[in-house]
């Protein structure tokens, strides 16, 4: 495992099962980024919640929206 705060935790043991963790990509453009300038200074993060099943692994939020589209119009029906 790679990740941000978990140094004190060893990557040769297996993940036990029922184990829950995030996945969280992000964007983030500075305001001195060769990005046009409307982009300056904002971030974009995709989280996944994912468990480990006995079957393998289960992405939680699987079913959220993705698309720009899907997302204003989750947020146009609040």
């Amino acid at each position: 495992m790679d990740v941000h705060d978990c140094t004190t935790i060893s990557r040769d043991i297996d993940v036990p099962v029922g184990t829950v963790f995030t996945i969280e990509p992000g964007l983030y453009v500075p305001v001195n980024s060769p990005f046009p300038k409307e982009f300056h200074g904002i971030g974009l993060r995709i989280e996944d919640d994912v468990v480990i099943s006995k079957d393998g692994i289960e992405v939680l939020s699987d079913a959220a929206p993705r698309s720009a589209s899907d997302v204003e119009y989750l947020m146009r029906s609040q």
